[in-house]
């Protein structure tokens, strides 16, 4: 899942990565799980483990808590499309 951002405005990309985050926060607590992550992948026809969902948490994952919250969220999603750090990188 990439977010395309060329010629959009800062608070454009912002409620699009706050679109993001809900899509993925399915329980809407205000994080994701590797789970949630794990299943809206799937989905998406993302055949990522769930051992590579909380690998690509982890990597973001500051407070370690296990889950992302907005912030990290925001983070995962700048870094690139890369499978090893970003959710469901890879697929262009």
């Amino acid at each position: 899942v990439e977010l395309n951002t060329k010629g959009m405005d800062q608070n454009e990309v912002l409620e699009n990565l706050k679109d993001a985050f809900s899509v993925y926060d399915i329980d809407g607590n205000g994080s994701i799980s590797a789970e949630e992550l794990h299943e809206v992948l799937r989905s998406l026809g993302d055949e990522c483990s769930i051992a590579e969902c909380r690998k690509m948490i982890g990597g973001v994952d500051k407070d370690g808590d296990g889950t992302i919250d907005f912030e990290e969220f925001k983070i995962m999603m700048t870094l690139g499309s890369r499978r090893d750090n970003v959710m469901g990188g890879g697929q262009r």
